[in-house]
């Protein structure tokens, strides 16, 4: 698999893992005693957030990198997979339910990731569903 391939699994792995870290950042207890914006900013500016954000800024620039090379076709496949990340890891993690609808939504979109992806990977000489 080329090497932009990897940066976009990498990308949408970090991407997912960014969003896990900036709920539990932005779900802190914020201290008593501070003003409406001292408040907002222990909640929103912490270090748990900040450290989401940085790896969600290397997240988009290794899917910049890899789309320079990659067609965006590919880009969608593997971005799509980051659903079920997110899910996986906000019940590991945040310790948030699998709820039906939740397991129905990204099976669905796992479906339509084999179906788009089977008529897109042959070609690459990748294994199609």
């Amino acid at each position: 698999m080329p090497i932009e391939m990897w940066l976009l699994v990498i990308g949408a792995t970090l991407s997912s893992v960014s969003q896990v870290v900036l709920k539990r950042g932005a779900d802190r207890e914020i201290p008593s005693g501070l003003t409406r914006w001292q408040g907002l900013l222990a909640q929103y500016l912490n270090v748990t957030v900040m450290v989401g954000y940085g790896l969600l800024l290397i997240s988009m620039a290794l899917v910049v990198v890899a789309l320079a090379k990659v067609d965006l076709k590919y880009a969608a496949i593997i971005e799509a997979l980051g659903y079920g990340m997110v899910m996986i890891l906000s019940r590991v993690f945040l310790h948030e339910p699998m709820t039906r609808r939740k397991i129905i939504g990204n099976l669905v979109i796992m479906a339509g990731v084999l179906v788009f992806g089977s008529t897109i990977l042959r070609p690459l000489g990748l294994p199609a569903f």
